[in-house]
């Protein structure tokens, strides 16, 4: 509308993250060029999570995609703030006899602030952000006229909920299975027919399952090609696993640190105690929401031209330290890594010591990313290159590639060479 230069939704909170129960509180602001005729302004506040799937049903015959779409609403409440909004109770304005409007006033030239003041329901669901899923709140001011009506642009502010799995985990014995070793270990064999080229092996070990963001993962890591194959990247992923119902589920990559570019044949690698920090994300647990579950895991995932080489444990994302843990502060973050209020930036590619975080490409980008808490964990000893021992397979060509080495004194001292037991091992596979 002409008249109207500015109309916005202003949050009190600087965060703009609650939890359900807490008053959201802020103000409607509207700059105006010139006196306009209203009925009302009003503000819609509306909390819902929704997810969008495919299934495909296999009759026999044919197969077909049916299209799944469910919403869950937990709030969707209006108010007017001044004036009367003819639209509040009916879906038509009310008219007098004469056809026109019953009421109306005139808001002046100038600035005008609507303050408002809403509390949130006592049970919600944490804020999400998935591909074709969400749980989401906003608020929007709207202006009705006689033949307009001006919206606010739809603001989304977060709603955070703390998760602690020791209030609901019971066991017997001395040792928290939660925080106990957790591991697992794949191998693929390589060739074809009779014909065997050695095999690939990986295996991955947490020291617990239990992880708050901003928490250090600290994994033991072991790779092993004894084959003649060379293989591509390898990666250590966080990855965030949606389900909704019963439907497959979606796997989105959180947060990528590369190992290493290659493996070559008859190289393995080891690392032991290897940091991989835990960004900013959702809790393993959206309680009170019906249609939306996420659970995560560390995985390990190798690369070859026909295959991944493949391994992964679950973990749990919660929101409460273990107790006796030595802390920093803590903030709300979102998925950018960037800190809000008190603590020190960090950025995506500050947060791992051997790797920079990747943002998934699986990851529908919205123009908003809830924000959760975010731990300062105090600096830990930094892990030295030593940690890392890589073998070499007694080859002839790499024995005369380790020759012109020494002859050119440019031997990596932090490579280890175990020839004679990679190569009877290699011999013995092929």
């Amino acid at each position: 509308m002409l008249g109207v230069l500015n109309f916005e939704c202003i949050l009190d909170d600087n965060d703009q993250v609650y939890t359900a129960g807490d008053k959201i509180k802020g103000s409607l602001s509207i700059h105006l060029r010139s006196p306009i005729a209203i009925t009302g302004v009003t503000i819609y506040f509306k909390g819902a999570a929704r997810a969008k799937w495919c299934e495909l049903m296999d009759n026999g015959v044919r197969r077909t995609e049916i299209e799944h779409d469910k919403e869950e609403i937990y709030f969707d409440d209006r108010f007017c703030l001044w004036g009367q909004d003819a639209n509040l109770d009916t879906d038509k304005p009310i008219v007098d006899d004469k056809g026109g409007w019953e009421s109306f006033e005139i808001l002046e030239k100038g600035s005008h602030v609507f303050p408002f003041l809403y509390r949130l329901p006592h049970s919600l669901p944490c804020s999400f952000e998935g591909p074709d899923t969400f749980v989401r709140y906003t608020v929007q001011g709207k202006i009705t006229g006689r033949d307009y009506e001006v919206n606010t642009k739809e603001k989304p502010f977060s709603i955070f909920k703390d998760y602690d799995p020791h209030t609901e985990i019971s066991f017997d014995g001395e040792i928290d299975p939660m925080y106990a070793p957790i591991e697992d270990y794949t191998e693929k064999s390589l060739g074809n027919g009779c014909c065997q080229s050695g095999h690939v092996s990986c295996s991955l070990v947490l020291d617990k399952q239990i992880f708050v963001p901003g928490e250090n993962i600290n994994a033991t890591i072991t790779l092993q090609n004894i084959s003649f194959r060379k293989c591509g990247s390898c990666n250590m992923q966080l990855k965030q696993i949606i389900r909704c119902s019963d439907a497959c589920p979606i796997v989105v990559i959180v947060a990528s640190s590369k190992l290493c570019e290659s493996l070559r044949p008859g190289q393995s690698c080891h690392w032991q105690g290897y940091e991989f920090t835990v960004p900013a994300t959702c809790p393993s647990r959206l309680d009170m929401c019906k249609i939306i579950s996420v659970k995560y895991c560390i995985a390990i995932d190798t690369n070859f031209d026909d295959f991944n080489l493949y391994a992964a444990v679950p973990i749990i994302i919660a929101t409460v330290p273990e107790t006796g843990v030595e802390l920093a502060r803590w903030s709300y973050k979102g998925k950018d890594m960037t800190s809000r209020g008190e603590g020190t930036i960090s950025t995506a590619s500050q947060a791992s010591k051997k790797g920079v975080y990747q943002e998934a490409a699986e990851l529908s980008h919205t123009e908003f990313a809830p924000k959760y808490k975010m731990y300062d964990y105090l600096p830990s000893q930094s892990l030295q290159d030593g940690n890392m021992v890589i073998d070499l397979q007694r080859s002839p060509g790499q024995r005369r590639r380790r020759k012109q080495k020494h002859r050119n004194g440019d031997i990596d001292g932090s490579v280890i060479l175990e020839e004679d037991e990679l190569s009877d091992q290699l011999d013995s596979d092929t």
